[in-house]
C-alpha cells in the first residue's frame, strides 16, 4: 500500500501538533544525535593521544588460523585505536584507563570501570535511532528489526527526520530539550 506524504502528515498530526509519542521520540533522538556528534571530536583526541603516549603492538601469543588476529606479526605497531585488541590485556587496560580519565576531563563520564562514555553514548544514540524507527513503523511499515543495513538505515532516519522536523517547524514544536526544561 503506497502512502502518500498528505496521508502521512494527516495521520502524525494531532490537532495540527505532532502527536506526543512522536514529538518525544524526536526530540530524544536529536538530543542523543548532538551529544554524540559535540563528543566525537573529544573522543577521537584522546583515541590519537592514547596511541602516540603508550605505542602498543601487537602481542605476541598463539594464535589461531581462524582468528582476527592470524596474519599480523607480533611486535608490529598498532596504528588504532580500534585494533586494541591485538594488544596485550595489560597494555590494553592501561591505554582504556588512560582513554576514560582523558574522557572525564572534558566531562565525560560514564558509570562502571570498563565503560567508553563514547561508546556509551553511541549505544543511546543507536537505541534511540531504533525507537524513531519503531515509533514511525505504523505509518511506514518498517519496523527498526528489519533494516539492518548501515545505509538502508541511514536513509530512513534521514527521511523520517526530514519530515519530521519540517512538520515541527510547521507547527511550531519545540525541539530543544533543553530549552523546553530550563523555561519550566
Amino acid at each position: 500500500m503506497l502512502v502518500t506524504v498528505e496521508q502521512l502528515r494527516s495521520d502524525i498530526l494531532v490537532n495540527n501538533n505532532l502527536k506526543p509519542d512522536i514529538l518525544a521520540v524526536l526530540k530524544s533522538f536529536l538530543f542523543t544525535k548532538v551529544f554524540l556528534d559535540e563528543m566525537k571530536p573529544t573522543f577521537n583526541e584522546a583515541c590519537e593521544a592514547a596511541i602516540k603516549q603508550f605505542s602498543p603492538v601487537i602481542e605476541d601469543r598463539n594464535i589461531p588460523k581462524t582468528s582476527r588476529r592470524a596474519g599480523r606479526e607480533a611486535g608490529t605497531p598498532i596504528t588504532q585505536f580500534e585494533q586494541l585488541y591485538l594488544a596485550s590485556d595489560e597494555t590494553t587496560k592501561k591505554i582504556y584507563s588512560w582513554h576514560k580519565a582523558e574522557m572525564a576531563k572534558k566531562g565525560y563520564i560514564a558509570e562502571g570501570e570498563n565503560r567508553c562514555p563514547y561508546l556509551v553514548a553511541e549505544n543511546n544514540h543507536l537505541l534511540n535511532e531504533s525507537m524513531l524507527i519503531d515509533v514511525m513503523a505504523k505509518y511506514t511499515g518498517i519496523p527498526s528489526n528489519k533494516v539492518w543495513s548501515r545505509e538502508k538505515r541511514d536513509k530512513l532516519i534521514e527521511l523520517l527526520t526530514g519530515l519530521l522536523i519540517s512538520l515541527a517547524e510547521e507547527t511550531n514544536s519545540e525541539l530543544n530539550i533543553i530549552k523546553e526544561v530550563v523555561e519550566q
